[in-house]
């Protein structure tokens, strides 16, 4: 099972994606009580996205990981209104969470 965008996985054993689409291979050693010691396998694909195996659930999982806000010490608009955009996302986010924040409205 594949969550994220399709990407092709072929493979004896561990199934991973075409050598041509892999920038970068780990795998880390996980445990659980119920099977003991298992490997989840990671790879960084050339698209920038991520992609990981995990051996006791036998599923895959593919996400793009979130660019991060920079602010230099002269910032341009462009930079300010990204910063904009997240923050009020987040805020957005954290008041359907947050009882407190609804009230301070």
């Amino acid at each position: 099972m594949t969550t994220g965008s399709p990407v092709e996985v072929s493979g004896p054993g561990v199934p991973e994606p075409a050598s041509s689409m892999v920038a970068r291979y780990w795998k880390t050693k996980a445990f659980a009580h119920d099977v003991g010691e298992y490997w989840v396998h990671y790879w960084k694909l050339i698209d920038g996205r991520f992609m990981s195996y995990n051996a006791r659930k036998n599923e895959f999982k593919v996400w793009r990981p979130k660019k991060h806000v920079v602010i230099s010490s002269d910032p341009r608009m462009s930079a300010i209104r990204r910063l904009e955009r997240t923050y009020d996302k987040t805020i957005r986010r954290l008041a359907k969470k947050s009882r407190a924040l609804k009230l301070a409205k």
